[in-house]
């Protein structure tokens, strides 16, 4: 037990409070971590159902910093009970990314060409997609969502069907 006067409480024991609870207590802080189930991942969860185990919330992460790769090892999560590296790289084929729309399936265009043929998006979405260059700064300053700024300068149908099928936390700022 750590017996430090700096004492925090972290917010949920998904990826990211679980993260922040590992920092701070790294850096010698008090840390509770309170969750409202009864197991810790948040919306990452394997549920079995009628025979058959799913699997929910993100399907992948990206190494976007070293920090990533030093919790990583930090935690001995790297190596397997044989010493050999666990983590699963994705294959190429696993690039393309498909976001259901009216119970049909679309490819998410990853290039201008491929986002004017889509019918992922309508033509009013593209052409909102368009006007972001002249969208100018929100009068909120710095106190918005992520939903709020991709609706505020993209639109609302691109925050539906290009960002929140990868984001959870898009979702619950609609309901």
């Amino acid at each position: 037990m750590k017996t430090s006067s700096k004492k925090v409480v972290v917010i949920g024991a998904g990826i990211s409070g679980l993260t922040t609870a590992y920092l701070l207590d790294k850096k010698g802080f008090d840390v509770t971590v309170l969750e409202k189930k009864s197991e810790v991942g948040g919306s990452i969860e394997s549920v079995n159902e009628n025979g058959f185990l799913f699997d929910r919330g993100p399907n992948s992460a990206l190494e976007t910093t070293p920090l990533i790769s030093q919790i990583v090892e930090d935690l001995k999560l790297s190596g397997g009970p044989d010493g050999k590296n666990e983590l699963l790289y994705a294959s190429k084929e696993a690039n393309k990314r498909y976001i259901l729309r009216n119970n049909k399936l679309h490819a998410l265009p990853m290039s201008p060409p491929a986002l004017i043929k889509t019918e992922l998006f309508s033509t009013k979405a593209k052409l909102r997609l368009l006007m972001e260059p002249f969208v100018g700064r929100s009068n909120d300053g710095y106190y918005q969502s992520v939903a709020e700024f991709v609706s505020r300068r993209l639109g609302k149908e691109f925050l539906d069907y290009a960002i929140n099928p990868f984001c959870s936390w898009s979702l619950r700022w609609q309901t």
